[in-house]
């Protein structure tokens, strides 16, 4: 796996390349992606509707 640094433009760079990559070990995966400011992504990990988080 590779590590990156420099926010949401780095992520959203090399999240097409990992998530095809995934895809192909796991095909009935599901993706559904927002942004969200810190507060409201606890708030919804909290309530079990985020399985992942990438900072």
């Amino acid at each position: 796996m590779r590590e990156c640094c420099g926010g949401e433009l780095a992520v959203m760079q090399l999240l097409p390349e990992i998530i095809a990559s995934f895809h192909q070990q796991y095909p009935l995966v599901r993706y559904d992606f927002f942004t969200a400011n810190a507060d409201l992504v606890k708030e919804q990990m909290e309530k079990g509707l985020i399985d992942i988080i990438i900072c």
